[in-house]
């Protein structure tokens, strides 16, 4: 084995050994924002929250790639996303719980640490200095300078005393095994450097978001310290660690102490991030990020950008929350123009179109495949879907009873009747049945006039049967799916479940609207506007100044 291959695997055993730490030592500001800036009324709402439980989670893949490549400052090919651990789903969202980063997912990651050191050592960024002579004492200082310099920003903390010495030994074992194998000083020199800075990129301090209490016993409501809320911020809107303006902010403490630079800081991301933000929050929320690795000039891949690139526009413009479902407009180049049946003239370039019947979560191609099978649509998924992403109302599946009870109706319904036809069957199977169909059926069946691709129909292609959309949501008659879209963006429920969605996919914890804390941080979040539903812009604002995300309940349940 090379003296590198000993290195990675030093510094792998060593990262793995320090993944069950469950506490980082800090020492930090602890300052309270101030009023949030907006309508007293609409203010004394938000001061009136309480705070949830802090953040313990481990980074999702992308995360990791996205913080890698900013501390080198150089995008990283995706083919370096390494197995790390497994991503799974909370409340629609990515997360990787605490208990995940367990040894072997840190092993499986050492091949390509291996590729991504060579890119560290050899970044300017990383380099900010250069020992050009061949005694030990020079190399060493210039070792620590980027050792430290680069676990600063990792962390996005102060280091510890005890974290500083533990990656000069670090360092210090890396040369040596180096000088078992090597004789040149320089290349010493960048083995050592491996050793530390890898150890840096698998310690639980950069691979683990923790919002630690000051002491092992606190157990009460604390203000998050600027670099704790610095982290918050980044991740939100960047999906990575603070830039260099943020994290400016956060050093000299003006991000907890003046609620003016908070605002701020979070309308720059906004503004600047607001691609990435959509292409993350919502292409989680609405599952469109999965025609994200389409091959160019594929239709999903011409359906992937039409979705991020009208709720950025929504996010972007402050339009009402209500225009991610009826934004009036939609982006459309010439395949896709041709796939939804629309006249005009267009190039292979996307162009922003002033459009009643597209544009919308649900008018999307992207939303409209995936809530298919390739083969046919199923009325029960996509009503099950839409409830669960924009009602918040998860249905859960049958159990074993309920399921023979299924198979049962399934099998004495006509082979010839209509899919409404169907659908009354089920329905009027009794009353398990009707409990969760009166939810999904309606919406699935406004959403029959959409194949499986998205593109709009009259028949069925394989039966020549009429497709029937007319049905009724919550007691109000439709007849057409422009009639429904239009019921479930005025609806309440729709607004409130935005908000939720914002705030689980900010801040990683689950929300229980019908508890009061979080029904009154719904509440606060979904405010009027001028008697007008709120924008996601300003709903965003009002979560990143509430105390819901300034601070953190270390007795609260996760």
């Amino acid at each position: 084995m090379s003296s590198r291959r000993h290195i990675l695997l030093l510094l792998t055993l060593a990262a793995s050994a320090a993944a069950g730490c469950n506490e980082v030592a800090d020492s930090l500001l602890k300052n309270r924002t101030g009023p949030n800036g907006e309508d007293p009324a609409v203010a004394a709402l938000g001061e009136a929250l309480t705070a949830g439980p802090a953040m313990t989670r481990n980074l999702s893949n992308r995360e990791y790639l996205n913080a890698v490549s900013d501390l080198i400052g150089e995008r990283l090919p995706l083919d370096l996303q390494s197995a790390w651990t497994a991503t799974t789903q909370f409340s629609g969202f990515d997360a990787v719980p605490w208990s995940n980063l367990d040894t072997k997912a840190v092993r499986d990651l050492s091949e390509t640490l291996e590729s991504i050191l060579d890119r560290t050592v050899a970044s300017p960024k990383v380099m900010t200095c250069s020992a050009t002579t061949a005694e030990q004492v020079p190399y060493e200082a210039c070792a620590k300078t980027v050792v430290e310099s680069f676990a600063l920003r990792a962390y996005g903390r102060p280091l510890a005393p005890a974290e500083t010495q533990a990656l000069a030994q670090r360092y210090t074992d890396g040369v040596t095994l180096a000088q078992d194998a090597l004789t040149e000083p320089k290349a010493i020199f960048l083995d050592g450097l491996r050793a530390a800075l890898g150890s840096v990129l698998l310690a639980p301090q950069f691979v683990t978001r923790i919002e630690s209490p000051p002491t092992p016993d606190f157990t009460g409501v604390r203000d998050l310290d600027s670099y704790e809320l610095a982290s918050r911020l980044a991740f939100m809107f960047t999906g990575s660690i603070p830039d260099d303006e943020l994290w400016s902010k956060a050093m000299d403490g003006t991000l907890v102490s003046n609620p003016d630079v908070l605002r701020a800081q979070a309308e720059r991301l906004l503004d600047t991030k607001t691609d990435v933000f959509v292409q993350s929050f919502m292409g989680q929320w609405f599952d469109f990020r999965a025609f994200g690795s389409a091959a160019p000039g594929t239709l999903e891949h011409s359906m992937y950008n039409e979705s991020w690139r009208v709720l950025a526009d929504v996010v972007r413009e402050g339009l009402p929350v209500t225009a991610v479902v009826q934004p009036g407009f939609t982006y459309l180049n010439q395949d896709l123009a041709k796939h939804y049946n629309v006249v005009g003239s267009f190039s292979n370039e996307l162009t922003r179109v002033a459009i009643d019947e597209r544009g919308g979560v649900l008018q999307q191609g992207s939303w409209l495949s995936l809530s298919s099978s390739p083969l046919k649509t199923s009325p029960i998924h996509r009503g099950r879907l839409v409830q669960d992403r924009l009602l918040c109302k998860v249905i859960p599946p049958p159990d074993s009873a309920l399921f023979e009870q299924i198979k049962k109706v399934s099998e004495s319904i006509p082979a010839n009747a209509s899919v409404k036809e169907r659908l009354e069957s089920h329905r009027n199977a009794g009353a398990a049945c009707a409990g969760c169909h009166e939810y999904m059926d309606p919406i699935g069946l406004g959403l029959e006039g959409f194949d499986m691709s998205g593109r709009l129909r009259n028949a069925y292609a394989d039966t020549g049967r009429p497709v029937e959309t007319e049905s009724n949501l919550l007691g109000r008659p439709f007849s057409r799916f422009s009639e429904l879209n239009s019921m479930v963006a005025e609806l309440p429920d729709y607004h409130r479940c935005a908000a939720e969605k914002l705030t689980v996919y900010s801040t990683r914890r689950i929300i229980d609207a019908g508890s009061k804390p979080d029904g009154d941080l719904l509440t606060y979040l979904t405010h009027p506007v001028d008697a007008k539903p709120p924008s996601l812009r300003t709903m965003i604002t009002r979560l990143v100044m509430s105390k819901t995300f300034r601070q953190v309940n270390h007795g609260a349940a996760k």
